[in-house]
C-alpha cells in the first residue's frame, strides 16, 4: 500500500473519519517481492508505516507482519503487531 491512496483517503476523510489504520505485509517468500528476505520486507513496511502516519496524522497506526518461523522440518505461523506512534513535536 506504499503508493496507494484511494482506500486510505476514503476511510480517513469526512464523513468516514476512521482514526484506526493498519499497514501490513507478509514475509516468507512474498510473491510481490520475489527474492527479497523477511528483514528487507519488514524494513520497507516500517518505512511505509512511518510515511502513512505522516499522511494521516489524526489516526492511530498499527503495523502487522506475518511470516513462517522454521525450525528444521517444522513451520509455525507468526504474526507480529505493533502500534506506531510518531514522536510528538515539542511545543514552543
Amino acid at each position: 500500500m506504499a503508493g496507494q491512496t484511494a482506500a486510505p483517503n476514503f476511510c480517513y476523510d469526512p464523513p468516514n473519519n476512521v482514526l484506526l489504520m493498519g499497514w501490513s505485509a507478509h514475509g516468507n517468500k512474498c510473491g510481490g517481492f520475489p527474492g527479497v528476505d523477511d528483514d528487507e520486507i519488514w524494513r520497507r513496511l516500517i518505512i511505509t508505516a512511518r510515511q502513512k502516519a505522516k499522511d494521516y496524522p489524526l489516526a492511530e497506526h498499527f503495523v502487522y507482519f506475518a511470516t513462517l518461523l522454521k525450525d528444521g522440518d517444522k513451520e509455525e505461523p507468526a504474526v507480529y503487531c505493533m502500534a506506531y506512534q510518531p514522536a510528538s513535536t515539542p511545543s514552543s
